[in-house]
């Protein structure tokens, strides 16, 4: 048994027995267990620490009598939602700024979370394609913070690589654009910087290795013909349609086939959408037929079957019209009684005073998000 020394100067090291008149010091374990982290998470944490010291450094530096208490739409409040205007009108209380909502709604947290991440994502397309020419400085830098965020999902659960990828190739091209600005009123070298962070982005994203299988069990290929066709079927975008082509003969043949592409353009766009796309696209072969000279019998509107017709009415009604709402998880909710964005798990300080039974929340679509910033 051990023996512990009750003098009162030991150091309190524990002794073991090793013989009849001979005693070993017992070498304590100090074995720690390090946890890892998510870097988003520590990110949150040290960005908070250092608001809130910098909150106490701007209220320290001003008396009760000369200065106004800290307002709603100070940029140092710590809420979880945000007021905006049914048109985006900058008279509503608060930063309704693309940014604003980018730090207040806590995307970059959110897209560590497996539910949230896909919704995330499509946000941060939404806004690149068509709203990175209007963000400004800190809109920016909230939107790196963000595409950092989703990065780190994606290197961690290998999802998204190739809408990720389109994502860094749009803002590298709207960076090197900006580049060859020389009006453009920004720093030269906070946009060699943004450059090379994009650029240390695509590459992590490259290095990207997917183990390939070496067991001998049964893969996609391996199954009926009728079951791959049922699995192609419960796509929602084209483009993975036209990968899964180049897969093998079998699947080549399934993705281009009329029925692929006229479930999946039902599946996306409603019935009267689709007679529109029909009508225009039959206007537009009318048009070219009659220009050519050529005596060809026009087809009927209603008799589109083959693969590329309907392909190119996917085609028109990508362009022409939005798609349907795809069901997502843990959407953003919109509060049509206080006009606020919040997330469901977080809740917001509603006007209602609970005599409504039902609640007045709308579930948003990426798009329509991103609608609410039109200014």
């Amino acid at each position: 048994m051990p023996f512990l020394g009750k003098d009162h100067r030991a150091p309190g090291h524990q002794w073991i027995k090793a013989g009849s008149s001979r005693w070993e010091k017992r070498e304590p374990n100090f074995s720690v267990v390090f946890e890892t982290v998510p870097k988003s998470h520590v990110k949150k944490v040290i960005e908070k620490f250092l608001r809130q010291m910098l909150q106490k450094k701007y209220q320290s530096s001003y008396t009760n009598l000369t200065s106004a208490p800290v307002s709603k739409s100070s940029v140092r409040e710590e809420t979880t939602w945000l007021q905006v205007g049914l048109k985006g009108s900058k008279e509503i209380h608060g930063y309704t700024t693309l940014g604003e909502m980018i730090r207040r709604l806590d995307l970059a947290g959110g897209a560590a979370l497996p539910y949230r991440f896909p919704y995330i994502l499509n946000i941060a397309e939404l806004i690149v394609y068509e709203k990175i020419s209007n963000l400004s400085g800190t809109a920016l830098t909230n939107l790196f913070v963000l595409i950092d965020a989703l990065l780190m999902q994606v290197l961690e659960t290998k999802r998204g690589i190739r809408q990720l990828n389109r994502i860094l190739n749009k803002l590298m091209a709207f960076m090197q654009r900006r580049m060859s600005q020389k009006s453009f009123f920004s720093s030269r070298l906070s946009r060699i910087r943004n450059i090379d962070q994009i650029r240390d982005w695509q590459m992590q994203l490259k290095l990207i290795h997917i183990p390939q299988r070496i067991d001998q069990q049964a893969t996609l290929c391996d199954l009926p013909v009728e079951v791959q066709r049922k699995i192609v079927h419960c796509f929602t975008d084209y483009r993975d349609i036209n990968s899964v082509s180049l897969v093998n003969k079998t699947l080549h043949k399934i993705c281009n086939e009329a029925s692929t592409w006229i479930v999946l353009t039902y599946k996306n766009y409603s019935n009267e959408n689709i007679e529109n796309a029909k009508k225009a696209l039959h206007r537009k072969t009318t048009r070219k037929l009659k220009e050519s000279g050529k005596n060809m019998e026009i087809c009927n509107t209603e008799n589109f079957i083959s693969t590329e017709e309907w392909k190119s009415i996917h085609a028109v009604c990508r362009r022409l019209f939005e798609k349907k709402e795809d069901l997502y998880e843990d959407p953003l909710l919109y509060c049509r009684r206080c006009s606020v964005l919040f997330w469901e798990n977080s809740g917001h300080p509603c006007i209602d005073d609970g005599q409504h039974k039902k609640p007045e929340h709308d579930k948003l679509s990426p798009r329509k998000v991103v609608s609410f910033f039109e200014y």
